[in-house]
Order: structure tokens, then sequence, then C-alpha cells
């Protein structure tokens, strides 16, 4: 089933999150924040347990802020051509997750 609004397909088990994005001229106003929540909140609604993401190490305001929102880095890499596939290269994005529970989002 596919929501409208976002464009997002409910699944079980992990949630996956993908290209959170903010234009550069209202960034650091809580928006980010505010879009994982959303997300966040909707994987509780559709019984997800987990929550994950791919994010550039060197990216270091998104890797800060998912660590401040609860995500742990996992040590597991995307495979070696992928960033080429995607149009960036040599930096390869690092799988983070966090658990979820019916009552919301654990720290």
């Amino acid at each position: 089933m596919k929501d409208q609004a976002f464009g997002c397909y409910p699944r079980k088990g992990i949630a996956y999150l993908s290209n959170v994005a903010v234009p550069t001229h209202v960034r650091r106003q809580g928006i980010a924040r505010k879009l994982v929540a959303h997300a966040e909140k909707m994987a509780v609604e559709w019984g997800c347990r987990s929550v994950g993401l791919h994010c550039n190490p060197s990216n270091e305001a998104a890797m800060k802020l998912y660590r401040s929102l609860g995500y742990r880095k996992t040590g597991v890499l995307e495979p070696p051509w992928l960033p080429y596939l995607n149009g960036r290269g040599p930096d390869r994005c690092e799988f983070m997750i966090k658990r979820i529970t019916m009552d919301g989002p654990m720290a």
C-alpha cells in the first residue's frame, strides 16, 4: 500500500529512512529532526522494531544529528562500488540503526 502524501511503503521489521534533505537556507532550524521524528512515528504505526539509514561519515552534521537522535553505527559500510553508481565516490556510507517501540523511539 502506498501513502500518496509521502510515497512511503509500510513494512514490518526495519523501516529504512532514505534521503533526508533540508534546503541550505533553512538548515539548523530543527526541520531534519522533525522529519526524522515523523518517519519514526510512521515506522511505529507500521509495527516496525527499528529504523535504519545510511549516512556518509564525512557528513559530520548529519552524523551528529543521527547520533543525537539515538542512531548507532553498525560498522557495516555500503559496498565499495555503490557510491560510484550513485554519482558520488569514493566515500562509503555507513549503516546506522535505532530501536523503536510502540511507545515511541528508544534513545
